[in-house]
């Protein structure tokens, strides 16, 4: 059945957005209220949305910027009620992957890899995530709480290696979900090229018009939580980062979830290398699901002697191969 909606007209628009969001000489406050202020006006334009199912986006980004500011203002307990009232609305509008899987849609079974740096060698356990009983180990991060254990991972190999600042010496392991049920929300969509996809796809007689609204329904619930994820930090490094408040409370929302598991995401990173890369990280607060979810099978490798990516890549050249089963 072709679409009642011309979806270049409805969602065009939303690919003039670019992240990371690049505070300037704003505050990240000014600088997410600003964005927040201008994607609800275009919201408004759209048309295939009803008028109830706009306001809830409003809202949702409202409440977005009123958690940012009351954490600010010191008001913890007041912030996460609101944070949390913003997720549980908008939780099952928003677009998410299975864990393990490319996509909702598309059910071929990926993998992960996560590298640690050094020459030291790690059991599986270690190399999920930071134990709990070394929780003062896990840092101020984007999507790291400060004492609060996750499992990083990255879709390609060369991504982890980005992400873990390129080292000689490394030590790789290789993820493989035993099942699928577990979700991740989807952070890692390109204003651009996802808008592009989005709206080449929705015509499609494949679809059913209900399915199409509630494709581009999702995609316009998750920018806000992406524009709030996602502003260039100025402050690296310290232990408070104000571009680091929502990602993190996020992070803690999903901890007490039954509905999701973590989040994909892009890098942030200064490396043009992996922010041009087409590859995703994923963030996954410790808990058993992940431990259950993942098969007990690593491979493990040490890299000793990395001259350049691309002939590490055809030669192989690892000095030490271990496997766990």
């Amino acid at each position: 059945m072709p679409s009642a909606f011309d979806w270049n007209r409805e969602l065009s628009w939303i690919k003039e957005y670019r992240f990371p969001l690049d505070q300037g000489n704003q505050t990240v406050y000014e600088c997410l209220k600003n964005w927040m202020d201008d994607y609800n006006r275009n919201i408004m334009i759209t048309t295939f949305m009803t008028s109830e199912e706009k306001e809830q986006i409003k809202i949702f980004s409202d409440r977005l910027m009123q958690a940012y500011e009351l954490y600010v203002d010191n008001r913890y307990i007041e912030a996460f009620n609101i944070f949390n009232q913003a997720m549980d609305s908008a939780k099952n509008h928003l677009p998410t992957a299975p864990v393990g899987q490319s996509s909702a849609y598309v059910a071929d079974a990926i993998p992960y890899y996560r590298i640690i740096a050094g020459n030291n060698k790690y059991n599986r356990l270690q190399f999920l995530h930071i134990p709990c009983n070394l929780r003062y180990l896990a840092s101020a991060n984007r999507f790291s709480v400060p004492g609060m254990p996750c499992s990083y991972m990255a879709s390609a190999k060369r991504v982890a290696w980005y992400e873990c600042e390129m080292p000689d010496s490394f030590q790789w392991a290789k993820f493989e979900a035993v099942k699928h049920d577990k979700k991740l929300i989807q952070l890692d969509l390109n204003s651009l090229t996802s808008t592009r996809s989005l709206i080449s796809e929705l015509p499609k007689d494949r679809w059913t018009e209900d399915e199409r609204k509630s494709f581009a329904r999702g995609y316009c619930f998750i920018l806000p939580l992406i524009a709030s994820c996602s502003v260039i930090a100025k402050e690296k490094g310290k232990s408070f980062v104000e571009a680091y408040i929502i990602p993190q409370m996020l992070m803690i929302w999903i901890k007490n979830s039954t509905d999701y598991i973590g989040v994909r995401y892009y890098s942030s990173s200064d490396n043009e290398l992996v922010r041009n890369d087409c590859g995703y990280n994923i963030a996954m607060p410790a808990k058993t699901d992940i431990v259950l979810t993942f098969k007990k099978f690593l491979e493990l490798t040490i890299q000793t002697k990395l001259m350049k990516w691309n002939s590490w890549i055809s030669r192989r050249n690892f000095t030490t191969t271990i496997r766990y089963k």
